[in-house]
């Protein structure tokens, strides 16, 4: 089918999401310690990402569906799931 076509795509939109969880995931690093300005603006920062995730996402959808049908993509939370496990086993598995 059109698989082949959809990989890249997913790949690509699976690596500038795990970048910013990345980014996100910083912004609650050493929070004990920061001033009332620097916690309003690690906030907006945090809301910045999410809407860039959003955008993302909405960009990846409207790209994917040139390959795959909607119902498909509906599903691809649970193929991603799946796909993401079977990598992650993959790799705990492998010794190079």
């Amino acid at each position: 089918g059109s698989f082949p076509l959809f990989w890249p795509i997913f790949n690509q939109y699976t690596e500038q999401r795990e970048a910013t969880m990345k980014s996100m995931s910083g912004l609650n690093r050493g929070i004990e310690s920061i001033s009332e300005e620097e916690a309003k603006s690690r906030i907006q920062k945090r809301l910045q990402l999410q809407q860039k995730m959003l955008d993302d996402e909405k960009a990846f959808i409207n790209e994917v569906s040139k390959v795959i049908t909607s119902k498909q993509v509906l599903m691809l939370n649970n193929i991603a799931r799946d796909f993401n496990r079977h990598i992650y086993q993959r790799q705990r598995g492998s010794t190079n």
